[in-house]
């Protein structure tokens, strides 16, 4: 009997030390997923406070991220809402079919496009905005181009200025 107590107290030993370091490992994965949800709120709060819109879409052409201003644009409540939707689903879809070719072009070529000046006319509001855009190929970790990245600065009260100094100069 006292061979089985043994041999009964060296697993029940061995079973403590096993669950130890699973306690251990788990909680280590608990420090990196909140190391990692810190991260991806910092990240959040970064895009939420450039002032431009940006927004991603993957090769297809959907949104699959947004940030805070981008979403004023939309009316939308959330990023959540934005993702999945393609242009199609925004009222601008009409007006805008000529930067869908360019996304096309920066996916194909996987060349940035830059300073892009697009003339917008918001039905809604029946004001005309200007926008400077930024689209830019997103890559996997391979190299491989897996989308768009677009960045919209409202530049309207500067052709404004320009249309105006224009105006009086001449």
């Amino acid at each position: 009997h006292t061979f089985d107590a043994w041999f009964i107290l060296a697993h029940l030993l061995k079973i403590i030390s096993y669950g130890l370091i699973l306690i251990g490992l788990l909680a280590s994965m608990q420090e990196s997923f909140k190391e990692l949800v810190t991260t991806q709120e910092f990240l959040r709060l970064v895009l939420d406070n450039i002032p431009q819109q940006i927004f991603w879409k993957n090769l297809q052409g959907t949104y699959q991220g947004a940030n805070r201003h981008f979403l004023k644009l939309t009316q939308l409540p959330n990023v959540e809402a934005v993702i999945g939707k393609t242009d199609d689903d925004f009222p601008w879809h009409q007006q805008f079919q000529q930067l869908q070719e360019i996304e096309q072009q920066v996916i194909l070529t996987n060349t940035p496009r830059y300073n892009i000046e697009i003339e917008w006319v918001n039905t809604v509001e029946g004001k005309t905005y200007w926008w400077l855009k930024n689209k830019i190929p997103l890559h996997d970790i391979d190299g491989k181009v897996i989308g768009v990245l677009t960045t919209n600065e409202d530049i309207t009260e500067r052709k404004q200025a320009e249309m105006y100094l224009k105006e009086y100069n001449c």
